[in-house]
Formats: structure tokens, C-alpha cells, sequence
């Protein structure tokens, strides 16, 4: 399981730019030889995918993108920055079990939870208008499918078919640029 993080010096606004060229970066890293070319396309609940074996999942959060490439196994990825949350969220985003046990959670516990559920639920290919409630993370199986890490001040969370040692190579602008001189 390839994964790239990329630390944006520019406006956070260009992350969403950046994460196509990161994607594009990894596969041809991963050695797909249409890689500035190759098609992205989306499923009926508009999850982006390759056609073949190659699958991916990018997320980013203010300076920060994160990109998963893997053959052969469906994943999901998130990464926020932790931050503050007002409690009078919790109710949309926790399931009642979760309520009883997370009602007094840090702001670091907090971005692990919602990381979690947001990979998964784009694991699944159901996206943000899912309803994490749905979602009990005491529930799902941490240890056999959630790989989850803290970089920088952000909470990164991948959620796969099958857990594999991640391979984490670190981009700067620069560097994802210099392939499209």
C-alpha cells in the first residue's frame, strides 16, 4: 500500500488541485505508464476509481493531502487537522453507544473517531452524506482493517480490505510539480 502526504506551502485552497497531481505522481510511481492521462472515473455514489486493478483514495485537510494507491484492495482514506469541535455536533456524528462513551473526548480523540468513520464510509463508497451515526466504531475491527497515524498535527486514517505495512513517502510542491515540466 503506497501512501503520499503532501505538505502544501501555498494556499490551502490549492489542495484539491494538488491531490490530482499527487494521485497522478503515485501511479506513475506505481508504474502505470499513462499516468498523466490515465481516466479517473466515478461510481454511482461518485467515489473516484481507476478501471483495473488500481485503487485509490485522497483526502485533504488545509495544508495537508493524503493519497492511497494500493492494487487489489478497496480502501478508504481520511485526514483532518485536530482541532477544536463544538459538542453540540456530537449528536450527528456519534452513534448512542459512542454518545455514552466519547461524551468528554479530547479534541485529538475526537479527529481519530471522525477520521475512522470518514474512511470507512468512503471504504464502502457511501461518501459524506452518509449518516455517521450509522457508524459505531466500537464496532468495527481496529486491528485487522484501520491503520491510523498522527502527522504534523493531523489525524490520517485509512481503512482497507486487508491491513498492510504502509510505505508513507513525504512530497513538497516542488517535488509533484518537477513531473510536469
Amino acid at each position: 500500500m503506497k501512501t503520499g502526504l503532501l505538505k502544501l506551502t501555498s494556499k490551502p485552497y490549492r489542495a484539491s488541485y494538488f491531490s490530482k497531481l499527487l494521485l497522478r505522481v503515485m501511479l506513475k510511481n506505481e508504474g502505470i505508464k499513462n499516468w498523466k492521462t490515465v481516466e479517473i472515473q466515478k461510481d454511482a455514489n461518485y467515489k473516484p476509481f481507476i478501471k483495473g486493478d488500481i485503487n485509490f483514495n485522497i483526502s485533504h485537510s488545509n495544508n495537508m493531502v493524503l493519497c492511497v494507491v494500493d492494487k487489489n484492495n478497496s480502501l478508504g482514506v481520511d485526514i483532518e487537522e485536530i482541532r477544536e469541535v463544538p459538542k453540540d455536533i456530537f449528536d450527528m456524528i456519534f452513534c448512542k453507544r459512542e454518545l455514552e462513551l466519547y461524551k468528554n473526548v479530547t479534541k485529538e480523540q475526537f479527529c481519530k473517531i471522525w477520521t475512522i468513520k470518514e474512511a470507512y464510509s468512503k471504504y464502502l463508497s457511501l461518501g459524506l452524506n452518509y449518516d455517521f451515526t450509522k457508524i459505531d466504531t466500537t464496532l468495527l475491527n481496529y486491528k485487522k482493517n484501520i491503520i491510523q497515524w498522527i502527522e504534523e498535527g493531523y489525524i490520517c486514517s485509512i481503512y482497507s480490505d486487508i491491513k498492510k505495512e504502509i510505505n508513507i513517502t513525504r512530497y513538497k510542491e516542488d517535488e509533484i510539480l518537477k513531473y510536469y515540466d
